[in-house]
């Protein structure tokens, strides 16, 4: 394989034209720092008893060439992660100041025979040719592969670093500060994901299988089959036409168990062909282990009969929306998905609290008092609707699409009224009053913090609600509690004002 850059990965889908992906094996680094010498022999065992090599690959990442134009000018940042069949880590490369000019994510995984796609496209996977069609959408909410190459027993997949983390660290700081997300910022996360949402459901898409391999699919959709809150990353704030948001982007990532499909497929999209990924996070319809009320079966479809077993139904397009809309939910209650998972399981087994309290449309009736008090019905609604146990009676994504971008919208002109109101008012008297009258003690903590070396109200046009830099220095950092405290202070500087 002749070395690419970054940014330069493309499939050749001429199934005629052969089409290598494998690269050198060479090690850019002899021996590993003795400090480190023992992280490199970790192992682990899987449930089934076999070796997990992780200090290998961990050892591959930070010993091997990155086979990228420029070699030396890149150098092995930190290590990012693992999981049961991979591990990643972070790669920056820097300027003669020693300034971070670029930066990629290089993720390892155990090359499997089985994951590759065609004998003429020498080693490539079928993630890797999953993300080649992702790629060319052009789209900010999907995390982009910026390159890809086998290199002995690991594929190697050069990934656009989200350096905010994700989601689920995002939640799990909010629930230990006992506060809650910004409305405006879940609009974003909304849009971003129901952006990405109607891309899985319409492509285009080329056909994956042997026999049919580069042909366009015009009814295809892409089965993500792993969506939750750990899953969906921040990346920066800068979309890749330049423009800033308030927010990091959200982007959907690891596409290791997606499959492309189309409704004609007779047997690959079937539920009983699909029990991967995260089971908590199942949409209804793929959980046949629960299908146990003889009553009630709510997935028939057109040509089944009653004689149809419960886990021959296909799982269609709108499994990815019902996903999303538990990403939403997780995001907004700050709850476990272990709690809306028990309640579609008691729902699917007909359980006797589950039969007095389902409405035969969604698996949430209402929201807890305290989340309808601090959010719009309209996000509420939308999320509630992208939840509905059968798959028909949930929201086309297009559809889904312009109403979240419609409250988006909405939502932000709320935001610039309230800011404008506060401008007003008169902003530094009213924090002077909160300090001075010692009315509130966290106010005051907080006016005298934001006052050092910067303007008041430039401080609350930033931090609204939390945006790009202060997510990131917070989620860096570890500082609980800064991003939560400064996007309450617009809201109670304006009530401080009307007094």
């Amino acid at each position: 394989m002749a070395q690419q850059g970054l940014d330069e990965f493309k499939v050749d889908w001429d199934p005629a034209h052969k089409q290598i992906l494998t690269t050198s094996n060479k090690a850019r680094q002899a021996t590993p720092f003795s400090p480190i010498k023992h992280f490199f022999q970790w192992t682990e065992f899987d449930t089934q008893g076999k070796v997990r090599p992780v200090g290998a690959r961990f050892w591959h990442l930070f010993s091997q060439r990155i086979n990228l134009p420029g070699e030396e000018e890149w150098r092995f940042e930190r290590p990012l992660g693992k999981g049961s069949y991979g591990a990643a880590a972070l790669f920056v490369k820097v300027d003669e100041t020693q300034k971070v000019v670029d930066e990629f994510a290089l993720k390892v995984a155990d090359l499997n025979p089985k994951s590759l796609v065609h004998k003429n496209k020498v080693d490539l996977t079928h993630e890797a040719a999953i993300m080649a069609q992702t790629n060319d959408w052009k789209t900010d909410s999907i995390v982009r592969l910026r390159q890809f190459n086998v290199a002995g027993e690991y594929a190697r997949y050069y990934f656009e670093f989200c350096p905010y983390e994700s989601l689920e660290t995002l939640r799990l700081m909010y629930k230990a500060w006992n506060t809650y997300l910004p409305e405006l910022f879940l609009w974003h996360v909304f849009s971003s994901l129901a952006e990405g949402c109607a891309r899985l459901g319409s492509g285009p898409f080329k056909n994956l299988a042997s026999s049919r391999f580069g042909q366009n699919m015009p009814e295809g959709y892409l089965l993500h089959n792993d969506i939750k809150t750990e899953n969906i990353l921040l990346g920066s704030n800068v979309t890749l036409d330049g423009e800033r948001k308030w927010y990091p982007i959200p982007k959907i990532a690891d596409f290791g168990l997606s499959i492309i499909t189309s409704p004609n497929e007779a047997l690959r999209n079937q539920a009983r062909f699909l029990q991967v990924g995260s089971r908590a996070w199942y949409p209804p319809e793929q959980r046949v282990s629960s299908m146990q009320d003889y009553r009630k079966y709510y997935f028939h479809q057109p040509g089944s009969s009653s004689t149809t077993r419960r886990d021959q139904h296909k799982i269609l397009a709108q499994a990815n929306l019902w996903a999303f809309g538990a990403v939403m939910y997780s995001m907004i209650t700050l709850n476990e998905i272990d709690d809306l998972s028990t309640r579609v399981n008691d729902i699917l087994m007909g359980t006797p609290s589950a039969r007095r309290s389902f409405d035969g449309t969604n698996t949430i009736k209402r929201f807890d008092p305290s989340v309808t008090y601090r959010y719009t019905p309209k996000l509420l609604n939308l999320v509630q609707a992208c939840m509905r146990l059968r798959p028909q009676d949930r929201p086309d994504p297009q559809t889904l699409r312009r109403d979240v971008e419609q409250g988006l919208a909405e939502c932000q002109d709320r935001e610039n009224a309230q800011l404008s109101t506060v401008e007003h008012r008169g902003l530094s008297r009213a924090v002077d009053r909160c300090v001075c009258d010692g009315r509130d003690g966290k106010i005051a903590r907080w006016g005298c913090e934001l006052r050092k070396g910067r303007a008041v109200l430039a401080v609350v046009r930033r931090t609204s609600a939390l945006d790009a830099e202060g997510l990131g220095y917070t989620v860096s950092a570890g500082r609980a509690g800064n991003v939560a405290h400064e996007s309450k202070l617009a809201g109670r500087i304006a009530r401080a004002s009307k007094e």
